[in-house]
């Protein structure tokens, strides 16, 4: 009994001591917090807006930088846009065979999601030098905001009907 005695307490002491220490976080790992460029609360899709908040590094020329950074927006506002039509259409046509709502949400899709993206406006961008790449050209870094209107979205939905 004496054993088990010692062992719990033992067991107690160690977890108060464990479990009672504050280390910071920060310090321990010598970890630095990030701040981002931009705070994705200023930037929350609404029933008016879709955002778009993407960042490209590179070392290379700043349009191919801004390209491909205007490429990953508009992937991500597509999707955005899909799922958004998707559920227009399946509210709009509940009741209704799955087959219909297939081939809607395919005809307003497939032929005008693009067009509408391309309809996407540049809100804030920031460039930072983040250093050399291994080949000693100064890398960089570019961060965008970009917006799309839901209006477009639904003059696009009301076109196809």
């Amino acid at each position: 009994m004496k054993k088990i005695t010692v062992i719990i307490c033992s067991i107690m002491i160690a977890m108060s001591v464990g479990c009672g220490s504050k280390v910071n976080y920060l310090s321990l790992n010598e970890s630095k917090e990030l701040k981002m460029p931009f705070d994705k609360k200023d930037f929350e899709d609404s029933d008016d807006v879709f955002y778009s908040i993407q960042s490209t590094r590179g070392a290379g020329a700043k349009s191919a930088i801004t390209k491909m950074n205007t490429l990953k927006a508009k992937t991500d506002l597509i999707s955005k846009v899909n799922s958004y039509i998707s559920n227009k259409v399946t509210n709009e046509s509940q009741g209704s065979d799955n087959k219909s709502f297939s081939n809607r949400f395919k005809s307003i899709s497939e032929s005008s999601v693009s067009s509408v993206v391309n309809r996407l406006k540049l809100i804030e961008e920031k460039w930072f030098i983040v250093g050399k790449s291994s080949s000693g050209k100064e890398e960089l870094e570019l961060w965008q905001v970009y917006s799309l209107a839901v209006r477009n979205v639904e003059s696009t939905i009301a076109s196809k009907e």
